[in-house]
């Protein structure tokens, strides 16, 4: 029943995963545990809607993370993503970027099943987009997730993000120009699934980025 309960959780979140906060590669409500490592590999595919002169940014990132407990409840975290295609609105071409990050996430209350994280991090994108045209964008990440165990084997969860600065920079042969998201403000929910050794994690969210992002995690 247990198993059966898993499967039908992951895929209500397969098919409703149409937008994600998909810039995000690490767990956001994970714990590695004091003197633990974590590691996750990750597919994204997303799109960010950015102010006037660059309206969003289409993006497909693999990637992997690793998260190191500091602490009983705090992690250490880092994110490293290949960006396989980045491609501007309206654009007919595409190209290739990076994706770096890191952060700290901890518990913030638990009671029962019950359990709050938060988290803040830092995360730098360089990329191009084809027809001599790149950017770099800094991005300073905030969040808070609460998560809910539903047995032994299903975790779902849900949060709000915020984005306090973003600063991004578009050079083309025309000259260059500076943009930064339109919507500071983003929701997440998802579930997370433990399948032997490994876990499986399904997202999806709504407001200023669209998406989906999967991520197949192990503890070292």
């Amino acid at each position: 029943m247990r198993i059966k309960n898993s499967l039908i959780a992951l895929v209500l979140c397969l098919a409703f995963a149409t937008q994600s906060q998909a810039q995000l590669l690490v767990e956001p409500f994970g714990e590695a545990g004091v003197g633990r490592l974590e590691a996750s590999a990750v597919l994204s595919f997303g799109e960010i809607e950015y102010d006037s002169g660059v309206d969003s940014i289409e993006r497909t990132i693999v990637g992997v993370t690793g998260a190191y407990g500091i602490h009983s409840h705090m992690d250490l975290y880092g994110e490293l993503g290949f960006i396989a295609k980045a491609e501007l609105e309206n654009s007919n071409d595409d190209d290739m970027g990076v994706l770096l990050g890191t952060g700290l996430r901890g518990v913030l209350y638990r009671e029962g099943r019950f359990s709050f994280i938060g988290r803040g991090g830092l995360r730098f994108i360089s990329e191009e987009y084809g027809n001599d045209t790149d950017g770099e964008i800094i991005d300073v990440d905030l969040g808070v997730t609460g998560r809910y165990n539903l047995n032994e084997t299903v975790d779902l969860y849900g949060g709000v993000d915020f984005i306090p600065l973003s600063e991004g920079e578009i050079g083309t042969s025309a000259g260059d120009f500076d943009f930064e998201r339109d919507n500071a403000v983003g929701f997440r929910v998802g579930g997370n699934f433990q399948l032997d050794r490994f876990t499986l994690n399904a997202e999806l969210g709504r407001a200023s980025e669209e998406g989906f992002i999967v991520r197949l995690g192990l503890p070292l």
